[in-house]
């Protein structure tokens, strides 16, 4: 059993464009809306090979509805904090003849100290019965630095193993409080 902790959640919208370019009007081929984020993904790919996982994280406004309802719909295991802010959606654009892929992915909703404190209280009572914390991705304004970390003791202080997948300042920081695995980027 696996947590995933995705701060920063969001729908991904994905165009599929061919010849894709720059300052033109481009009508996709295909589209698709799913619920995103690196820890969502991983629950995604971590069901599909047998296992099971439950995904946390904050979710706000309609996207976050829409967040939440792609989730049930999947049958994706969830348990998410609500914040004030509306959380964030990221489009790609994926150029199938050149093989190129666009990104835009919006920052996300700034999320408050007792928002922060409300999804830290979650986690602490998720823990019970899971063998893997995975915390994924970047995250949102107002989330302190010390987040990853955090987790990782607090997850450690009952024997279970941290996986950490995120960058800059966070992935840093995070370190310190010693995951059991940490999958960087290449950058």
């Amino acid at each position: 059993m696996i947590l995933t902790v995705t701060p920063n959640a969001s729908i991904d919208k994905t165009y599929a464009v061919d010849d894709f370019g720059v300052d033109r009007m481009h009508r996709p081929s295909k589209t698709t809306t799913t619920p995103g984020g690196k820890g969502i993904n991983v629950l995604r790919v971590f069901r599909e090979l047998g296992g099971t996982g439950l995904a946390t994280g904050f979710v706000g406004g309609r996207v976050g509805d829409a967040i939440q309802a792609g989730l049930t719909g999947e049958g994706i295991g969830h348990d998410l904090v609500r914040v004030a802010e509306e959380s964030r959606l990221c489009i790609k654009i994926v150029d199938p003849k050149s093989g190129t892929q666009t990104e835009i992915n919006e920052i996300g909703q700034r999320v408050s100290a007792q928002e922060v404190e409300a999804l830290m209280a979650k986690i602490g009572l998720l823990l019970s019965g899971v063998d893997y914390v995975v915390l994924c991705g970047n995250v949102p304004p107002g989330v302190p630095l010390s987040f990853y970390g955090d987790i990782i003791g607090l997850a450690k202080s009952k024997g279970i193993r941290t996986v950490l997948d995120t960058s800059e300042e966070q992935l840093k920081n995070a370190i310190k409080a010693g995951p059991y695995m940490v999958k960087p980027n290449v950058a």
